[in-house]
């Protein structure tokens, strides 16, 4: 396949993973800024990514996040979220509003998701259809929906998608021969 109908095939499976996103998850795409599925870990989401771009990571200040006084280092006691904030800080600071850094994140995962899928199955079978239909599978389960309250479904957006990513290269490699070790003899 030419490099041109590749990119257009990736670009149609994304838009297609887009579009079913913002239906799965209405009204969120047109709320991004006044409106959480939860009133429990989402919010609790919303301040850690916030807070990410109030402190310098991985710095005293950061870990000793304004909660839990007096208690040092209390935002150890919590998912840190990093892996989300190059998707969410950029957006906070602009808006200055922290739900639509973790809106864009909760409903970006979704497309991530599909593509991490796609890119596997396209590994597998080099079908664009059949990677695509694995990519709504994977990212639209339904399983996930009814997860969205919990922090866990944001929190592991990174691995959602990069669990298929690393099973594909994975496969790409041992077709090549080139990732297991050699006898030397």
């Amino acid at each position: 396949m030419k490099p041109s109908s590749q990119l257009r095939a990736i670009g149609f499976a994304t838009l297609g993973y887009l579009l079913i996103t913002i239906v799965y998850t209405w009204p969120l795409p047109v709320r991004l800024g006044d409106v959480t599925h939860d009133y429990g870990d989402p919010l609790l989401n919303t301040w850690i990514l916030w807070w990410t771009t109030k402190a310098m990571p991985l710095t005293a200040q950061w870990w000793n996040a304004p909660i839990f006084y007096p208690a040092a280092g209390a935002f150890a006691f919590s998912e840190h979220l990093l892996g989300l904030a190059p998707v969410a800080a950029p957006l906070i600071s602009l808006t200055g509003n922290p739900l639509v850094g973790y809106n864009v994140t909760v409903i970006a995962s979704f497309v991530f998701s599909g593509l991490g899928a796609h890119f596997l199955a396209y590994t597998l079978t080099r079908r664009h259809d059949a990677a695509f239909v694995a990519g709504i599978a994977f990212a639209f389960a339904p399983y996930r929906l009814a997860q969205l309250p919990t922090s866990r479904c944001c929190a592991r957006t990174g691995r959602r998608c990069a669990s298929p990513r690393c099973t594909a290269t994975a496969a790409m490699e041992q077709r090549s021969g080139q990732c297991w070790p050699r006898s030397r003899g």
